[in-house]
């Protein structure tokens, strides 16, 4: 798909442009990362919707397990997963947004009031991935 950008002034050559996408995110697809910088940026192309924060709730029975040695680089970017703390005793859904194949980890956006990202390695984690 294409996105077409009308100006309701002139634009100098060189001039820095922001755009809001206000995407709509899709079942199991994760946020993407916006890089903007912008003090007024969500951190996401992806619009919220009202009910986000309870996604792990609607789809009680849909979360599987990774084999060992599977489903660990790569192949989970952009996916959604919840991951087990047990100091809270609690899963925390987060979106998978980069993996850095020579560190092996992913950067895992958490989801919720401060929507914390950290790098992680995830084969020294409990996890589960929205199916």
């Amino acid at each position: 798909s294409r996105a077409c950008v009308f100006a309701l002034r002139d634009i100098k050559e060189g001039e820095e442009l922001s755009f809001d996408y206000q995407w709509e995110r899709k079942r199991g697809r994760a946020f993407t990362k916006c890089h903007c910088g912008s003090s007024n940026c969500r951190g996401t192309i992806e619009s919220s919707e009202e009910g986000d924060d309870d996604l792990a709730n609607e789809i009680d029975g849909h979360w599987i397990e990774p084999r060992k040695g599977g489903l660990a680089g790569r192949e989970i970017m952009n996916r959604v997963i919840k991951v087990w703390f047990e100091e809270s005793d609690e899963w925390y859904v987060a979106d998978i947004a980069q993996f850095d194949h020579e560190n092996g980890k992913h950067l895992v956006m958490y989801r919720g009031g401060e929507n914390e990202e950290y790098w992680t390695d995830l084969t020294k984690e409990r996890w589960m991935l929205l199916d």
